[in-house]
């Protein structure tokens, strides 16, 4: 007797069931890119998001209908991506470079950007955010965002195989869990592949 589609390993089940060309390779969700806000920038493309998808474990790609980078619509990190579960569908957002304005800032949070590369400034009404590389914010759109919504995909596709959590913090939790899970892949290597040709952002993200 075949194993269920409930006892096969999540990676097996993508393996088997995730549409091919005629030469047998993946095909991947669609990728979107429109134009970002105006001042604003996708730190990650959808050439990168493609290159992405196909180097992280196939069981997160599974049951992926698209990824859309669209421009931003509410102030920084309000939010900076969206995992959409009834589309099964990842956003990310288009973001300032190379400054970000905040009327406050937790130390939490400064300590969060600062951890990736960027550099605090404190002035008397405003707390700025500076992202000194374009590879800094790219890897913390990548690593924060586009990996935690993935997290929450993972989350929705096999919610009926495994039992995730129901109340929003714990969500939060497990899908970070998954991030940190999918960084030790070192997918975003492939970055350094794709970036544009006589682009300044050079070297690797900060640790």
């Amino acid at each position: 007797m075949s194993r269920s589609h409930h006892t096969r390993p999540p990676a097996r089940i993508a393996r088997t069931e995730l549409p091919r060309d005629r030469e047998g390779k993946l095909i991947l969700p669609r990728v979107i890119q429109r134009k970002p806000y105006p001042g604003d920038i996708h730190p990650i493309t959808r050439k990168h998001v493609l290159a992405f998808l196909r180097r992280l474990p196939i069981e997160y790609v599974y049951g992926l209908t698209s990824v859309d980078l669209l421009p931003r619509k509410n102030p920084v990190g309000e939010p900076f991506g969206l995992y959409m579960n009834d589309e099964r569908r990842v956003i990310l957002y288009s973001m300032p470079w190379p400054g970000w304005r905040f009327k406050s800032l937790s130390a939490g949070n400064s300590d969060w950007y600062e951890t990736h590369g960027a550099k605090t400034v404190r002035h008397e009404d405003s707390v700025e955010i500076h992202w000194p590389r374009e590879i800094d914010l790219a890897y913390f759109m990548f690593s924060e965002v586009f990996l935690h919504e993935l997290g929450h995909h993972h989350q929705k596709q096999y919610e009926r195989k495994y039992k995730y959590p129901r109340d929003r913090n714990s969500c939060e939790d497990s899908a970070n869990r998954h991030a940190r899970l999918l960084s030790k892949e070192n997918a975003f290597a492939i970055w350094h592949a794709t970036i544009k040709p006589g682009a300044a952002a050079v070297g690797s993200p900060s640790p």
